[in-house]
């Protein structure tokens, strides 16, 4: 992408855009390798996913309509990326990544 903006191939506020995106993610993928190297880090994620499976085992075996009950006990937050991403992060600290169509 550098040498791209360097021959003026793309716009200097689109290189902006992308750096900082890139950015973002090696600093969050940062941040998780430093997390996995955390034996305490690596027992509390066991232990909320052993949580996560009991909570599914114990629920219905299917919903017939949406329920934020269930949904909020699953999932902490979702991230929007770029490039039609969603990222579900579970409370075990799982993260699912969607794509979607605009």
């Amino acid at each position: 992408m550098n040498q791209a903006m360097a021959k003026q191939c793309i716009d200097s506020a689109f290189y902006m855009e992308q750096s900082a995106c890139i950015k973002i993610k090696i600093d969050d993928l940062k941040a998780q390798i430093k997390n996995h190297e955390n034996p305490e880090k690596i027992q509390t994620e066991i232990k909320k996913t052993k949580q996560l499976i009991e909570l599914i085992k114990s629920g219905p075996n299917f919903l017939e309509e949406y329920s934020s009950e269930v949904f909020l006990s699953i999932v902490e937050k979702i991230v929007v990326e770029p490039n039609n991403e969603l990222v579900f992060i579970l409370r075990n600290g799982l993260m699912l990544t969607e794509y979607y169509s605009a």
